[in-house]
């Protein structure tokens, strides 16, 4: 919990020394309160554990209207969310019903938005473009790998 908290306090700009875990949670919320639309965005909350999870309803209880929260995970974290209520797991129904009771899949990325992010590396050739979209699979790590690794036998050959 002092963790999950922690990281979104220094994502925020705030130290977490001294807090505990009540006032680490009323400092996040006090600050988005005071923001201009705000927008939290928690990334891999299919890691968490559920007492992490359960965050997520006190803080959409606390700044509902006034700051958008995005989480985004795996597949597993919808599947984790449907099983919990289908199971009636403590807090499942709750998460998912301000969730609006919905998931968005996104699409994976196509071959014109890997050459962008091949674009802003510095990777022009479309040979190498081709390359590097026929092989990495719909995981961006895999991007950043070939691209490091086609610098790397360039400044080479230079």
């Amino acid at each position: 919990k002092r963790m999950f908290l922690g990281t979104i306090l220094e994502k925020m700009g705030f130290s977490d020394a001294g807090l505990n875990v009540a006032e680490m949670m009323q400092t996040i919320v006090f600050n988005l309160r005071k923001k201009h639309q705000p927008l939290l965005i928690i990334d891999e909350l299919d890691k968490v554990s559920d007492n992490v999870l359960y965050f997520y309803i006190t803080l959409y209880n606390e700044l509902e209207g006034l700051c958008g929260i995005c989480i985004l995970g795996t597949d597993y974290l919808r599947k984790r969310i449907e099983k919990g209520v289908r199971r009636n797991v403590k807090g499942y129904q709750e998460i998912y019903s301000r969730l609006g009771g919905k998931f968005i899949e996104l699409d994976g990325t196509d071959e014109a938005e890997v050459g962008e992010i091949c674009k802003a590396h510095g990777i022009t050739n479309s040979l190498d473009v081709k390359e590097i979209y026929n092989s990495y699979k719909g995981d961006l790590r895999a991007i950043d790998r070939k691209v490091l690794k086609l610098k790397l036998i360039n400044r080479k050959k230079k």
